[in-house]
């Protein structure tokens, strides 16, 4: 899965708790954040799909560390089944409707409507619509959340220096 193919992008800061207090004990309230911020793009794939949120979560095994208590047998949350991928960066969660993107024969759309009618959605069969239609369904059951100043799990916070030219 590349970031392309995915409409619902976030980014959620790992030292977004500084300025707050320097105790490791707030950074791991704050890494709590991070399962928020997992709940929020579900929740536009859900919009997007009109069926349900995410159902998997797909990420670097050295973020598993960032979740301590919130993984469980292969699930994140009891709901987001885990697929690690050790080739990914470790600075980017994937988050998807696996089970809507592999049998994806119905393409659900919302159907424009007049105010104060009762909004519609129409169920097509996927050959009754346009590939760019599909497409942009299947972007709609994914999305990803890049971490910002996480340094390859080691809990050590990544320096942003911009190199000047002078």
């Amino acid at each position: 899965m590349e970031k392309t193919d995915c409409k619902h992008i976030a980014s959620w800061n790992y030292l977004g708790w500084q300025g707050i207090g320097d105790n490791q004990h707030l950074q791991e309230a704050w890494n709590k954040t991070l399962i928020t911020k997992i709940n929020k793009v579900s929740q536009q794939i859900h919009k997007s799909s009109l069926r349900r949120g995410a159902d998997t979560v797909i990420m670097n095994p050295k973020l598993i560390e960032l979740f301590s208590d919130y993984y469980v047998g292969g699930y994140l949350i009891n709901r987001c089944r885990v697929e690690f991928n050790e080739s990914m960066n470790p600075d980017i969660i994937f988050v998807c409707n696996r089970t809507d993107n592999t049998i994806p024969q119905m393409v659900i759309k919302s159907v424009t409507v007049e105010e104060g009618e009762v909004p519609e959605i129409m169920v097509l069969h996927e050959r009754q619509c346009t590939p760019e239609e599909v497409l942009d369904y299947k972007k709609g059951l994914r999305g990803f959340i890049v971490i910002e100043n996480y340094s390859d799990g080691t809990m050590n916070p990544r320096k942003n220096i911009k190199k000047l030219k002078l």
